[in-house]
Protein backbone atom coordinates (compact mmCIF):
# COMPACT_ATOMS: atom_id res chain seq x y z
CA UNK A 1 0.00 0.00 0.00
CA UNK A 2 1.59 3.29 -1.11
CA UNK A 3 1.46 6.34 1.13
CA UNK A 4 -0.89 9.06 -0.10
CA UNK A 5 0.54 12.01 1.87
CA UNK A 6 3.05 13.06 4.51
CA UNK A 7 2.29 13.76 8.17
CA UNK A 8 4.58 16.17 10.05
CA UNK A 9 2.74 17.16 13.24
CA UNK A 10 0.46 15.66 15.85
CA UNK A 11 -2.22 18.19 14.92
CA UNK A 12 -2.19 17.06 11.29
CA UNK A 13 -2.53 13.46 12.36
CA UNK A 14 -5.32 14.31 14.81
CA UNK A 15 -7.33 15.94 12.02
CA UNK A 16 -6.82 13.04 9.65
CA UNK A 17 -10.19 11.29 9.20
CA UNK A 18 -10.26 7.56 8.43
CA UNK A 19 -11.71 6.39 5.13
CA UNK A 20 -13.40 3.15 4.20
CA UNK A 21 -10.01 1.49 3.56
CA UNK A 22 -6.76 1.62 5.57
CA UNK A 23 -4.32 4.33 4.44
CA UNK A 24 -0.56 4.47 5.06
CA UNK A 25 0.83 7.98 5.54
CA UNK A 26 4.55 8.70 5.64
CA UNK A 27 5.93 10.49 8.71
CA UNK A 28 8.11 13.46 7.78
CA UNK A 29 11.83 13.33 8.60
CA UNK A 30 11.70 9.62 9.45
CA UNK A 31 12.47 7.44 6.39
CA UNK A 32 10.61 4.14 6.58
CA UNK A 33 8.19 5.29 9.29
CA UNK A 34 4.49 5.29 8.41
CA UNK A 35 1.26 5.73 10.28
CA UNK A 36 -1.59 3.45 9.25
CA UNK A 37 -4.96 5.18 9.58
CA UNK A 38 -7.99 2.91 9.97
CA UNK A 39 -11.46 3.26 11.42
CA UNK A 40 -10.17 1.73 14.65
CA UNK A 41 -6.92 3.59 15.27
CA UNK A 42 -3.79 5.28 13.93
CA UNK A 43 -0.72 3.08 14.36
CA UNK A 44 2.95 3.89 13.79
CA UNK A 45 4.66 1.14 11.75
CA UNK A 46 7.81 0.20 9.91
CA UNK A 47 7.42 -2.11 6.93
CA UNK A 48 10.88 -3.64 6.54
CA UNK A 49 9.95 -5.34 3.28
CA UNK A 50 9.99 -8.92 2.14
CA UNK A 51 12.64 -11.22 3.52
CA UNK A 52 12.45 -9.90 7.07
CA UNK A 53 10.63 -11.65 9.90
CA UNK A 54 8.58 -10.05 11.19
CA UNK A 55 8.08 -7.78 8.24
CA UNK A 56 6.00 -5.23 10.16
CA UNK A 57 7.34 -3.54 13.30
CA UNK A 58 4.74 -1.59 15.27
CA UNK A 59 5.66 1.19 17.68
CA UNK A 60 2.32 2.15 19.17
CA UNK A 61 -0.92 3.99 18.50
CA UNK A 62 -1.68 7.71 18.35
CA UNK A 63 -2.34 9.72 20.53
CA UNK A 64 -0.79 7.54 23.26
CA UNK A 65 2.39 7.77 21.18
CA UNK A 66 3.25 11.15 19.66
CA UNK A 67 5.00 11.63 16.32
CA UNK A 68 8.13 12.77 18.16
CA UNK A 69 8.17 9.62 20.30
CA UNK A 70 7.48 7.43 17.28
CA UNK A 71 10.44 8.98 15.44
CA UNK A 72 12.70 8.28 18.41
CA UNK A 73 11.61 4.65 18.67
CA UNK A 74 11.96 4.20 14.92
CA UNK A 75 15.49 5.63 14.88
CA UNK A 76 16.60 3.31 17.68
CA UNK A 77 14.97 0.29 16.04
CA UNK A 78 16.71 1.10 12.74
CA UNK A 79 20.03 1.42 14.52
CA UNK A 80 19.65 -2.02 16.07
CA UNK A 81 18.57 -3.40 12.71
CA UNK A 82 21.76 -2.10 11.05
CA UNK A 83 23.84 -3.75 13.77
CA UNK A 84 22.20 -7.10 13.00
CA UNK A 85 20.14 -7.19 16.17
CA UNK A 86 16.40 -7.66 16.67
CA UNK A 87 14.87 -4.17 16.32
CA UNK A 88 12.07 -5.13 18.70
CA UNK A 89 14.31 -5.98 21.65
CA UNK A 90 14.90 -2.41 22.83
CA UNK A 91 14.03 1.17 22.25
CA UNK A 92 10.46 0.88 23.46
CA UNK A 93 9.26 -1.40 20.63
CA UNK A 94 6.39 -3.53 21.96
CA UNK A 95 6.82 -2.00 25.42
CA UNK A 96 3.08 -1.67 26.00
CA UNK A 97 0.25 -4.18 25.73
CA UNK A 98 -1.26 -2.18 22.85
CA UNK A 99 1.98 -2.49 20.89
CA UNK A 100 2.25 -6.17 21.72
CA UNK A 101 -1.34 -6.67 20.57
CA UNK A 102 -0.55 -5.21 17.14
CA UNK A 103 2.62 -7.29 16.79
CA UNK A 104 0.78 -10.41 17.95
CA UNK A 105 -2.08 -9.87 15.51
CA UNK A 106 0.16 -9.14 12.52
CA UNK A 107 2.63 -11.98 13.17
CA UNK A 108 0.57 -14.75 14.74
CA UNK A 109 -3.11 -14.23 13.87
CA UNK A 110 -3.51 -12.53 10.51
CA UNK A 111 -2.67 -14.98 7.76
CA UNK A 112 -2.73 -17.94 10.14
CA UNK A 113 -6.37 -18.03 11.23
CA UNK A 114 -9.30 -18.57 8.92
CA UNK A 115 -11.31 -15.92 10.80
CA UNK A 116 -8.78 -13.47 12.31
CA UNK A 117 -11.53 -10.89 12.81
CA UNK A 118 -12.67 -12.77 15.94
CA UNK A 119 -9.32 -12.09 17.64
CA UNK A 120 -9.20 -8.56 16.25
CA UNK A 121 -12.57 -7.82 17.82
CA UNK A 122 -11.47 -9.14 21.22
CA UNK A 123 -8.25 -7.12 21.13
CA UNK A 124 -10.01 -3.88 20.17
CA UNK A 125 -13.05 -4.26 22.42
CA UNK A 126 -11.78 -5.93 25.58
CA UNK A 127 -7.99 -6.16 25.90
CA UNK A 128 -6.52 -2.93 24.53
CA UNK A 129 -9.05 -0.58 26.25
CA UNK A 130 -8.24 -2.17 29.65
CA UNK A 131 -4.52 -2.96 29.41
CA UNK A 132 -3.32 -1.13 26.30
CA UNK A 133 -1.28 1.55 28.08
CA UNK A 134 0.34 -0.82 30.56
CA UNK A 135 3.99 -1.74 30.03
CA UNK A 136 4.53 -5.44 29.46
CA UNK A 137 6.90 -5.76 32.38
CA UNK A 138 4.33 -4.20 34.74
CA UNK A 139 1.20 -6.20 33.85
CA UNK A 140 0.12 -8.38 36.77
CA UNK A 141 -2.07 -11.47 37.05
CA UNK A 142 -4.69 -9.64 39.18
CA UNK A 143 -5.03 -6.97 36.47
CA UNK A 144 -5.83 -9.58 33.84
CA UNK A 145 -8.19 -11.30 36.26
CA UNK A 146 -10.03 -8.01 36.82
CA UNK A 147 -10.29 -7.46 33.04
CA UNK A 148 -11.84 -10.88 32.48
CA UNK A 149 -14.19 -10.54 35.47
CA UNK A 150 -15.46 -7.22 34.09
CA UNK A 151 -16.55 -9.05 30.93
CA UNK A 152 -18.35 -11.64 33.06
CA UNK A 153 -20.03 -8.91 35.11
CA UNK A 154 -21.38 -7.14 32.05
CA UNK A 155 -23.34 -10.29 31.26
CA UNK A 156 -21.02 -12.05 28.80
CA UNK A 157 -19.58 -15.04 30.72
CA UNK A 158 -19.14 -17.12 27.56
CA UNK A 159 -17.34 -14.33 25.67
CA UNK A 160 -15.11 -13.86 28.72
CA UNK A 161 -13.67 -17.28 27.93
CA UNK A 162 -12.52 -15.98 24.55
CA UNK A 163 -11.01 -12.90 26.16
CA UNK A 164 -8.98 -15.05 28.55
CA UNK A 165 -7.92 -17.48 25.82
CA UNK A 166 -6.75 -14.72 23.48
CA UNK A 167 -4.97 -12.94 26.33
CA UNK A 168 -3.10 -16.11 27.28
CA UNK A 169 -2.12 -16.73 23.67
CA UNK A 170 -0.89 -13.15 23.28
CA UNK A 171 1.32 -13.22 26.39
CA UNK A 172 2.72 -16.64 25.52
CA UNK A 173 3.61 -15.16 22.15
CA UNK A 174 5.40 -12.35 23.97
CA UNK A 175 7.37 -14.96 25.92
CA UNK A 176 8.37 -16.76 22.74
CA UNK A 177 9.58 -13.45 21.28
CA UNK A 178 11.73 -12.76 24.32
CA UNK A 179 9.73 -9.69 25.31
CA UNK A 180 8.83 -10.99 28.80
CA UNK A 181 10.22 -13.94 30.79
CA UNK A 182 6.87 -15.38 31.96
CA UNK A 183 3.20 -14.88 31.15
CA UNK A 184 1.08 -13.15 33.82
CA UNK A 185 -2.05 -14.75 32.33
CA UNK A 186 -1.03 -18.40 32.66
CA UNK A 187 -2.03 -18.88 36.35
CA UNK A 188 -5.65 -17.86 35.69
CA UNK A 189 -8.30 -20.61 35.80
CA UNK A 190 -11.57 -20.05 33.87
CA UNK A 191 -13.61 -21.72 36.62
CA UNK A 192 -12.40 -19.21 39.21
CA UNK A 193 -13.36 -16.23 37.04
CA UNK A 194 -17.01 -17.08 36.45
CA UNK A 195 -16.45 -18.07 32.83
CA UNK A 196 -19.11 -20.28 31.30
CA UNK A 197 -18.51 -22.81 28.55
CA UNK A 198 -20.97 -22.44 25.69
CA UNK A 199 -21.91 -26.10 25.63
CA UNK A 200 -25.46 -26.30 24.38
CA UNK A 201 -27.59 -29.44 24.46
CA UNK A 202 -30.87 -28.09 23.09
CA UNK A 203 -32.64 -30.35 20.62
CA UNK A 204 -36.17 -29.96 19.32
CA UNK A 205 -38.67 -32.69 20.07
CA UNK A 206 -40.91 -34.13 17.38
CA UNK A 207 -43.80 -32.04 18.66
CA UNK A 208 -41.65 -28.87 18.56
CA UNK A 209 -40.56 -29.62 14.99
CA UNK A 210 -44.21 -29.81 13.95
CA UNK A 211 -44.94 -26.52 15.68
CA UNK A 212 -41.90 -24.92 14.01
CA UNK A 213 -43.10 -25.84 10.52
CA UNK A 214 -46.58 -24.53 11.29
CA UNK A 215 -45.16 -21.27 12.68
CA UNK A 216 -43.01 -20.73 9.60
CA UNK A 217 -46.15 -20.70 7.48
CA UNK A 218 -47.66 -18.10 9.83
CA UNK A 219 -44.72 -15.66 9.60
CA UNK A 220 -45.75 -13.34 6.74
CA UNK A 221 -42.75 -11.00 7.04
CA UNK A 222 -40.13 -13.75 6.88
CA UNK A 223 -38.68 -14.12 3.39
CA UNK A 224 -39.15 -17.26 1.34
CA UNK A 225 -35.44 -18.04 1.28
CA UNK A 226 -35.06 -17.77 5.06
CA UNK A 227 -38.10 -19.95 5.76
CA UNK A 228 -36.73 -22.54 3.37
CA UNK A 229 -33.23 -22.29 4.85
CA UNK A 230 -34.51 -23.06 8.36
CA UNK A 231 -36.19 -26.20 7.05
CA UNK A 232 -33.08 -27.20 5.08
CA UNK A 233 -30.86 -26.81 8.16
CA UNK A 234 -33.09 -29.27 10.00
CA UNK A 235 -33.33 -31.78 7.14
CA UNK A 236 -29.67 -31.83 6.12
CA UNK A 237 -27.74 -31.05 9.31
CA UNK A 238 -25.63 -28.52 7.41
CA UNK A 239 -23.94 -25.69 9.26
CA UNK A 240 -25.64 -22.36 8.68
CA UNK A 241 -22.50 -20.95 7.03
CA UNK A 242 -22.30 -23.91 4.65
CA UNK A 243 -25.89 -23.43 3.52
CA UNK A 244 -25.69 -19.64 3.52
CA UNK A 245 -22.76 -19.65 1.07
CA UNK A 246 -24.11 -22.42 -1.17
CA UNK A 247 -24.29 -21.65 -4.90
CA UNK A 248 -26.44 -23.16 -7.63
CA UNK A 249 -23.33 -24.43 -9.38
CA UNK A 250 -22.79 -26.75 -6.38
CA UNK A 251 -26.33 -28.15 -6.57
CA UNK A 252 -26.86 -31.34 -8.60
CA UNK A 253 -30.62 -32.01 -8.63
CA UNK A 254 -30.31 -35.12 -10.79
CA UNK A 255 -28.07 -36.84 -8.25
CA UNK A 256 -29.60 -34.99 -5.26
CA UNK A 257 -26.27 -33.66 -3.96
CA UNK A 258 -25.12 -30.27 -2.69
CA UNK A 259 -21.32 -29.96 -2.70
CA UNK A 260 -19.73 -27.86 0.05
CA UNK A 261 -16.30 -26.55 -1.06
CA UNK A 262 -13.38 -26.66 1.33
CA UNK A 263 -13.44 -22.87 1.68
CA UNK A 264 -16.96 -23.00 3.17
CA UNK A 265 -16.30 -25.81 5.65
CA UNK A 266 -15.45 -25.24 9.30
CA UNK A 267 -11.76 -26.18 9.21
CA UNK A 268 -8.48 -24.94 10.60
CA UNK A 269 -5.75 -23.83 8.21
CA UNK A 270 -3.96 -27.12 8.81
CA UNK A 271 -7.10 -29.17 8.13
CA UNK A 272 -7.76 -27.26 4.92
CA UNK A 273 -4.56 -28.61 3.35
CA UNK A 274 -5.89 -32.18 3.26
CA UNK A 275 -9.63 -31.53 3.13
CA UNK A 276 -11.89 -32.45 0.23
CA UNK A 277 -15.19 -30.95 -0.95
CA UNK A 278 -18.05 -32.44 1.05
CA UNK A 279 -20.89 -34.03 -0.93
CA UNK A 280 -24.09 -33.63 1.10
CA UNK A 281 -26.79 -36.05 -0.13
CA UNK A 282 -30.20 -34.41 -0.19
CA UNK A 283 -33.45 -36.16 0.74
CA UNK A 284 -36.21 -35.61 -1.78
CA UNK A 285 -37.90 -33.09 0.53
CA UNK A 286 -34.76 -30.95 0.51
CA UNK A 287 -34.44 -31.15 -3.29
CA UNK A 288 -38.03 -29.95 -3.65
CA UNK A 289 -37.38 -27.07 -1.25
CA UNK A 290 -34.30 -25.97 -3.17
CA UNK A 291 -36.11 -26.12 -6.49
CA UNK A 292 -38.64 -23.71 -5.00
CA UNK A 293 -35.84 -21.15 -4.65
CA UNK A 294 -34.38 -21.57 -8.14
CA UNK A 295 -35.85 -18.40 -9.59
CA UNK A 296 -34.75 -16.01 -6.85
CA UNK A 297 -31.10 -15.58 -7.84
CA UNK A 298 -28.76 -16.86 -10.55
CA UNK A 299 -25.84 -17.52 -8.20
CA UNK A 300 -26.86 -17.96 -4.57
CA UNK A 301 -29.22 -20.62 -3.21
CA UNK A 302 -30.12 -18.39 -0.23
CA UNK A 303 -29.71 -14.89 -1.66
CA UNK A 304 -29.77 -11.68 0.33
CA UNK A 305 -32.88 -9.70 -0.34
CA UNK A 306 -31.43 -6.21 -0.14
CA UNK A 307 -29.22 -5.69 -3.20
CA UNK A 308 -29.18 -9.18 -4.72
CA UNK A 309 -25.38 -9.07 -4.92
CA UNK A 310 -24.62 -11.90 -2.51
CA UNK A 311 -25.94 -14.43 -0.01
CA UNK A 312 -27.75 -13.58 3.21
CA UNK A 313 -25.50 -12.34 5.99
CA UNK A 314 -24.30 -14.58 8.81
CA UNK A 315 -26.75 -13.06 11.32
CA UNK A 316 -29.95 -13.53 9.31
CA UNK A 317 -30.87 -17.05 10.42
CA UNK A 318 -30.38 -16.34 14.12
CA UNK A 319 -32.34 -13.11 13.92
CA UNK A 320 -35.14 -14.85 12.01
CA UNK A 321 -35.45 -17.57 14.67
CA UNK A 322 -35.55 -15.00 17.49
CA UNK A 323 -38.27 -13.03 15.72
CA UNK A 324 -40.24 -16.20 15.08
CA UNK A 325 -40.07 -17.10 18.77
CA UNK A 326 -41.39 -13.65 19.65
CA UNK A 327 -44.12 -13.53 17.01
CA UNK A 328 -47.69 -13.29 18.34
CA UNK A 329 -51.05 -13.79 16.67
CA UNK A 330 -54.09 -11.49 16.70
CA UNK A 331 -55.05 -12.70 20.18
CA UNK A 332 -51.63 -12.00 21.64
CA UNK A 333 -50.60 -15.65 21.83
CA UNK A 334 -47.15 -16.80 20.75
CA UNK A 335 -47.16 -18.39 17.31
CA UNK A 336 -44.29 -20.71 18.32
CA UNK A 337 -44.76 -21.46 22.07
CA UNK A 338 -41.60 -23.52 22.64
CA UNK A 339 -38.33 -22.85 24.54
CA UNK A 340 -35.69 -20.76 22.81
CA UNK A 341 -33.38 -22.41 20.28
CA UNK A 342 -30.72 -21.36 17.77
CA UNK A 343 -30.13 -22.34 14.13
CA UNK A 344 -27.23 -24.55 15.26
CA UNK A 345 -29.66 -26.47 17.50
CA UNK A 346 -31.37 -27.66 14.30
CA UNK A 347 -28.11 -29.32 13.30
CA UNK A 348 -27.91 -30.98 16.73
CA UNK A 349 -31.55 -32.05 16.38
CA UNK A 350 -30.76 -33.71 13.04
CA UNK A 351 -27.82 -35.57 14.56
CA UNK A 352 -29.86 -36.74 17.54
CA UNK A 353 -32.70 -37.76 15.23
CA UNK A 354 -30.35 -39.94 13.22
CA UNK A 355 -29.25 -41.73 16.39
CA UNK A 356 -32.88 -42.24 17.42
CA UNK A 357 -33.51 -43.90 14.06
CA UNK A 358 -30.69 -46.38 14.70
CA UNK A 359 -28.22 -44.89 12.22
CA UNK A 360 -24.68 -46.15 13.06
CA UNK A 361 -22.57 -43.46 14.77
CA UNK A 362 -19.92 -43.30 12.04
CA UNK A 363 -22.59 -42.73 9.39
CA UNK A 364 -24.39 -40.12 11.49
CA UNK A 365 -21.12 -38.29 12.13
CA UNK A 366 -20.22 -38.28 8.45
CA UNK A 367 -23.70 -36.91 7.64
CA UNK A 368 -22.62 -33.79 9.52
CA UNK A 369 -19.12 -33.82 8.01
CA UNK A 370 -17.59 -34.49 11.41
CA UNK A 371 -14.14 -35.98 11.72
CA UNK A 372 -14.05 -39.62 12.78
CA UNK A 373 -10.74 -39.17 14.54
CA UNK A 374 -7.14 -38.92 13.35
CA UNK A 375 -6.66 -42.62 12.59
CA UNK A 376 -9.95 -42.93 10.71
CA UNK A 377 -9.25 -39.75 8.76
CA UNK A 378 -5.93 -41.15 7.60
CA UNK A 379 -6.95 -44.72 6.75
CA UNK A 380 -10.70 -44.60 6.11
CA UNK A 381 -11.22 -42.44 3.02
CA UNK A 382 -14.62 -43.87 2.11
CA UNK A 383 -17.30 -41.18 2.03
CA UNK A 384 -20.32 -43.44 2.82
CA UNK A 385 -22.40 -41.38 0.38
CA UNK A 386 -25.17 -43.90 -0.17
CA UNK A 387 -25.35 -44.80 3.52
CA UNK A 388 -25.65 -41.12 4.34
CA UNK A 389 -28.28 -40.64 1.66
CA UNK A 390 -30.41 -43.41 3.16
CA UNK A 391 -29.96 -42.06 6.69
CA UNK A 392 -30.94 -38.49 5.81
CA UNK A 393 -33.94 -39.69 3.82
CA UNK A 394 -35.15 -41.65 6.84
CA UNK A 395 -34.73 -38.53 8.95
CA UNK A 396 -36.62 -36.34 6.46
CA UNK A 397 -39.48 -38.86 6.35
CA UNK A 398 -39.55 -38.78 10.16
CA UNK A 399 -39.77 -34.99 10.09
CA UNK A 400 -42.74 -35.31 7.73
CA UNK A 401 -44.46 -37.47 10.34
CA UNK A 402 -43.82 -34.87 13.05
CA UNK A 403 -45.15 -32.12 10.80
CA UNK A 404 -48.24 -34.14 9.86
CA UNK A 405 -49.43 -34.05 13.47
CA UNK A 406 -49.66 -30.26 13.36
CA UNK A 407 -50.69 -29.52 9.78
CA UNK A 408 -53.95 -30.19 7.91
CA UNK A 409 -53.73 -33.36 5.84
CA UNK A 410 -53.99 -31.35 2.63
CA UNK A 411 -50.87 -29.40 3.53
CA UNK A 412 -48.58 -32.19 4.72
CA UNK A 413 -47.57 -33.25 1.23
CA UNK A 414 -47.58 -29.77 -0.27
CA UNK A 415 -45.32 -27.86 2.09
CA UNK A 416 -42.86 -27.02 -0.64
CA UNK A 417 -45.49 -25.59 -2.96
CA UNK A 418 -46.98 -23.63 -0.07
CA UNK A 419 -43.62 -21.94 0.48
Amino acid sequence: MKPKSVIATDLQLQKQSPGSDPVDMAVANAPGLFVRVTRKQKTFRWDRGRGYKPRIITYGAFPQLSIREARARHAEAQARHKEGMDPRAAGGVNETVAELAEHFYASRIKGHRKRPEDVRRTLDTDIIPKLGRRRLSAVSTPEISEMVRSVVQRGAPVHAGKVLAHTKQMFRFACSEGLIPTSPADPLDPDNLGIEINKRDRILTGDEIGQLYKALDRAPKMSLQVKTAIRLLLLTGLRSGELRQATWSAFDPDNAVLTIPVSNQKLSRKQERQAQPFACPLPRQAVDLMRGLRGLDETWVIPGRSDGAGPVTDHVFGRAVRRLLGLKDEEGERVLPIPSFSPHDLRRTCRSGLSALGVPPHIAERCLNHSLGRIADIYDRHDYLEDRREALQRWADQVDEYVGRHMPATNVHSLESAL
